[in-house]
């Protein structure tokens, strides 16, 4: 989010208003990746460096695509 807009990190994701994260009902791993379902968002994850890294949040399942997210890394 720093490269793609002025302002820290922090600053930019408090513009997405993604609220609290909630209850955690699942979380699943894939290798070195990992989907976090909670009551009010969906988390995308991957190790990196030996800690979890977020990918996506703020994401909404779209059927048989893929999850539309709010927030993405890289």
């Amino acid at each position: 989010m720093e490269d793609q807009e002025e302002g820290t990190c922090p600053a930019q994701l408090a513009k997405e208003g993604l609220g609290g994260a909630g209850t955690v009902l699942s979380s699943k791993a894939y290798g070195r990746n990992a989907q976090v379902l909670m009551d009010t968002d969906t988390v995308f994850l991957t190790l990196s460096g030996g800690r979890w890294k977020i990918m996506g949040a703020g994401c909404t399942a779209c059927g048989e695509r893929p999850y539309n997210c709010s927030v993405e890394g890289d």
